[in-house]
């Protein structure tokens, strides 16, 4: 959880209600061009012809799978941005505390 989603929890009883909207720093940040990245059309021969806007998975060099989103297919060069799809934008929420775990106020 972000810290300004957490700050905006903090305090909240069961029954409240509220809406609050995080702007992209305090929510899932700024998009970063590092994260987007070029492919030759060869590498996804396995995966079948990719599809602008279509999520998909890649393993990393550690092994672990990452989600990246087909920007633009051009060519032989597929750009891929790896960035959350929520990048660059105020997220809006409007909320209801349904219930709190004492456990977890700790």
């Amino acid at each position: 959880m972000s810290e300004g989603l957490e700050q905006q929890l903090l305090g909240l009883k069961e029954g409240e209600k509220k809406a609050f909207s995080l702007e992209p720093d305090a929510a899932f940040g700024v998009p970063s061009p590092d994260l987007i990245q070029y492919f030759s059309r060869r590498e996804f021969i396995d995966a079948g012809e990719p599809e602008i806007g279509a999520i998909m998975l890649f393993t990393a060099m550690d092994g672990s799978e990452m989600p990246g989103v087909i920007r633009e297919v051009n060519g032989d060069s597929i750009t891929v941005d790896f960035n959350h799809p929520l990048a660059g934008r105020t997220v809006h929420f409007d909320i209801e505390v349904l219930e709190i775990d004492p456990a977890l106020e700790e």
